[in-house]
């Protein structure tokens, strides 16, 4: 008799901030954020849905980015799995707002 493993689920916690587009504002504030409840095998896709859900921003509305000193190291897509978002060890996760007069739509996710 042959056992097999059972694949436990990974849970991850992310911390990031939003940086909003208009910095004249008067009510202009970076947002610390920290979102939980996604596994580690769910898309970039399924981590708007859920940044959507917690903080009320239009899943379409920004940039997802790694940011380690002062560079921009990788701007993820939907496809792209959560994994690899945690896999960066230094720096810092950024959400950039983009503008609403740009009108920024999300492809199809497939």
């Amino acid at each position: 008799m042959m056992s097999l493993p059972i694949p436990q689920t990974k849970w991850e916690k992310y911390d990031c901030f939003f940086i909003q587009y208009d910095q004249d504002s008067e009510d202009y504030n970076n947002y610390r954020m920290s979102i939980d409840k996604l596994r580690d095998t769910d898309r970039v896709a399924d981590f708007r849905i859920r940044v959507s859900e917690l903080y009320g921003i239009e899943p379409d509305s920004f940039l997802i980015t790694w940011v380690y000193d002062n560079k921009l190291i990788t701007i993820f897509h939907n496809q792209q799995m959560c994994k690899e978002m945690t896999d960066q060890s230094k720096g810092v996760m950024l959400l950039f707002q983009i503008p609403k007069e740009l009108e920024p739509k999300l492809p199809p996710i497939t």
